[in-house]
Order: structure tokens, then C-alpha cells, then sequence
């Protein structure tokens, strides 16, 4: 009896195990995808990760649904963090917000 249930509990263990490894490489993956999207969408605009950007960073928040969203700083803009994040109804990228942190508030890619 008590071999059924040590083997029984070692199953379990082993499928919460594989269940959280599986949970964790998709996520790595939905942001990883996020990334490489929100680069595309930026190349597209005409932008180089190489010259303009100047930090790309992938976040986790939590609003009314839990979403990764990219957060773009570019070397001209120092001050700015635009933020990009996958609409709800497709799979396009959208700028969603961008936060100024400086004295001048111009800025120069903030998209309607």
C-alpha cells in the first residue's frame, strides 16, 4: 500500500513538474514572440533597432486582463517610454501609451 501511494504521489509530482515547465517555455515563448513582433512593426515604421532604439524590454501587467507589453525607449528620446502591446481582437501590434518622464513634452512618435 504504502509502494501504490509513494509511487502515486511521485506521478503527481512528475505531472505538476512537466505542467509548470510547459506553463514557463510558453510564456518565455509569448514574450519572445511580443519581441520580435513589436521589432517588426518598429522596422516597418522605419526604424533600426541598431540606430534608434535604444531599449527594448518586455513587461508583464496586469490591468483588467494580465498582458506582456513591450516598453521602447529611442536614442533620440531619452525621456519617453512608448508602450506597444498585442490587440485584443488580432494579432497586430499597437502603441497603447507613452510616458514622459522630462521637461519637454514633445513627442515625436506618439500615435493616435
Amino acid at each position: 500500500m504504502k509502494k501504490k501511494l509513494r509511487s502515486l504521489a511521485l506521478l503527481v509530482s512528475i505531472a505538476v513538474l512537466g505542467f509548470q515547465i510547459y506553463s514557463t517555455y510558453q510564456e518565455v515563448q509569448k514574450r519572445k514572440r511580443l519581441e520580435e513582433d513589436t521589432v517588426s512593426y518598429l522596422e516597418d515604421r522605419g526604424y533600426k533597432m541598431e540606430t534608434d532604439i535604444d531599449n527594448l524590454s518586455i513587461v508583464y501587467a496586469t490591468l483588467d486582463k494580465k498582458v506582456y507589453m513591450a516598453v521602447v525607449t529611442f536614442q533620440d528620446e531619452s525621456e519617453a517610454r512608448y508602450f506597444y502591446w498585442r490587440k485584443r481582437d488580432s494579432n497586430e501590434i499597437e502603441q497603447i501609451d507613452v510616458i514622459h518622464h522630462g521637461t519637454s513634452p514633445t513627442l515625436k512618435r506618439e500615435e493616435n
